[in-house]
């Protein structure tokens, strides 16, 4: 049997390499973090490696099982279903300018938690544990910070509040001279600009009859959550 896989960031859920394996997508995963000898970086390779520093953990999706004779054509016909993909287009692979299928997979995943919590780059919420764990990118692969675990859970990855994941965070920084993002950059990474105020304020800068209300409402943040 073969299968055919998508590759896709915590950042947005969105599906940015489609690729076909014999066997299990795993190896297959793990070779495009690599850098191998003899072999040129691919883009998806960058892509993995920018999304890690950026605070995202990358994912592989089951997009459908085969046999090995159907996969090149399974293949074809998932890379036509989204757009903006790393792939290399080849004759007949062209997006079809179509909505994107939803994959239960990615939803659920995505469901699970806030990534970059509150700003922080790298601290993320686990919402069906209630619990932080700190995703860190050591310029060639990526680990989890050792934290005081979860009930019922094996392993360490978990801190009970997010001060403990920050500290944490801070502590494995120290000493380590790498280019770290800035928190407060996360929104803007892509588009590498920053929001500028203007230094005074004109009188029409104030509409006293906005709604006091509506300002004071409570805004959903991509990364995190409930904003009061």
């Amino acid at each position: 049997m073969a299968e055919i896989y998508g590759l896709y960031s915590g950042r947005n859920g969105k599906v940015r390499y489609v690729g076909q394996t014999l066997g299990t997508r795993d190896v297959r995963f793990r070779e495009h973090q690599r850098r191998q000898i003899g072999r040129i970086i691919t883009a998806a390779h960058t892509w993995i490696h920018s999304e890690w520093r950026a605070g995202y953990p990358v994912e592989c999706a089951l997009l459908e099982r085969c046999n090995n004779e159907a996969r090149f054509e399974l293949e074809r016909q998932w890379i036509s279903k989204f757009p903006n993909l790393l792939n290399e287009r080849k004759l007949g692979y062209d997006w079809l300018h179509c909505k994107p299928p939803v994959i239960p997979e990615i939803r659920n995943y995505m469901s699970r938690f806030i990534f970059n919590c509150d700003g922080y780059r790298g601290v993320q919420y686990w919402r069906d544990l209630d619990r932080y764990s700190v995703f860190i990118y050591t310029g060639a692969d990526w680990e989890w910070l050792a934290g005081d675990g979860a009930p019922g859970r094996t392993g360490e990855i978990w801190f009970s509040d997010r001060t403990q994941a920050l500290k944490a965070r801070d502590r494995y920084r120290q000493g380590l001279h790498r280019n770290w993002l800035r928190d407060t950059e996360q929104e803007l990474d892509l588009l590498n600009i920053g929001l500028r105020l203007p230094d005074t304020c004109g009188p029409l800068d104030f509409a006293p009859s906005i709604n006091g209300t509506e300002c004071n409402a409570p805004v959903e943040s991509e990364f995190a959550g409930i904003i009061a």
